[in-house]
């Protein structure tokens, strides 16, 4: 059994979420990918930061430190195009003790991919990703979980290019995603890879979507300590966590022209989420993805 002490796992996903159907300005595309550059404690990476980033920097900052203070290593998705423009950043990253995985290169759905264009996508940000840090990428995470009944191919690919493990799949039922009646807890795969999907609970005879994102800014905070906690007592199995960097930005530049569904969605509780995170640090003791789930680096 693992011990409790490193039984969660804390996880930064790099997608432009709203951006995925709506054309953004170039500000709000630097800002939602770069605001954890916080973690470097400089600006020297970015010294053609624009405006929307620089404002972004300051809450980023404090959610470093606090990192630093509580001694917290976090697993990095990283998208490709991120990586290629600003290779310090990941490197600082990776310097400063975290796990950089790889969250495909161009932010586009594996469900939305042939099987060669979603080879040649996450094969160009791994392979970038190593010749960057120097060493073997383990971890992959499917844009918006979306690797599902239709397309498992993508297992075959991701084993095909060495991954060690998927986080890529949610045991819920979603618009977008989702496979409910998936196993709930880490597994290998027969493609031989190791699947870790995002954590639910079992609550009057339904899955609840516990893993971080959008439920975790809804929820109160009161409820989401309950919910892990009561997930780590009952399944007795590693808890993940996740969230974006454009989620503790409170000053983003808001999309009126999206549809209501999306802008609640993105926008929800934006200004309460650098709190609840500062909580979550103090409360729970966290890891990599790839040290809680004892994942072999090779």
């Amino acid at each position: 059994m693992t011990p409790a002490s490193v039984m969660r796992a804390i996880t930064c996903n790099w997608p432009p979420q709203l951006g995925h159907r709506l054309k953004s300005t170039a500000n709000t595309r630097f800002s939602r990918a770069i605001q954890l550059i916080g973690v470097v404690h400089t600006l020297a990476a970015v010294p053609s930061a624009p405006p929307a980033l620089l404002a972004a920097l300051g809450r980023a900052t404090m959610l470093a430190r606090s990192r630093a203070l509580h001694n917290v290593k976090s697993t990095f998705f990283v998208l490709g195009w991120v990586a290629e423009r600003y290779p310090e950043l990941i490197s600082a990253i990776h310097r400063q003790g975290h796990e950089v995985a790889s969250h495909g290169y161009a932010h586009r759905r594996a469900t939305e991919q042939t099987r060669d264009a979603f080879f040649n996508d996450v094969k160009r940000s791994k392979d970038h990703l190593e010749d960057l840090l120097g060493e073997r990428i383990t971890g992959y995470r499917a844009p918006s979980f979306s690797i599902g009944y239709d397309n498992e191919w993508a297992f075959e690919v991701l084993a095909e290019l060495d991954f060690g493990y998927s986080s890529s799949t949610y045991t819920v039922k979603h618009e977008l995603y989702g496979t409910p009646d998936w196993p709930r807890f880490a597994y290998k795969r027969k493609e031989g890879i190791i699947e870790i999907p995002i954590p639910t609970l079992k609550l009057i005879g339904k899955q609840t979507p516990i893993g971080g994102g959008g439920y975790f800014r809804l929820h109160p905070y009161s409820m989401n300590k309950f919910l892990i906690s009561r997930y780590l007592e009952k399944e007795q199995q590693p808890y993940s966590f996740y969230f974006h960097p454009w989620e503790i930005d409170d000053q983003q530049p808001r999309l009126k022209h999206a549809p209501l569904k999306s802008r609640f969605r993105h926008y929800v509780n934006l200004d309460k989420t650098f709190g609840k995170l500062e909580r979550l640090l103090t409360d729970f003791s966290w890891g990599t993805m790839k040290n809680v789930y004892n994942i072999a680096s090779k």
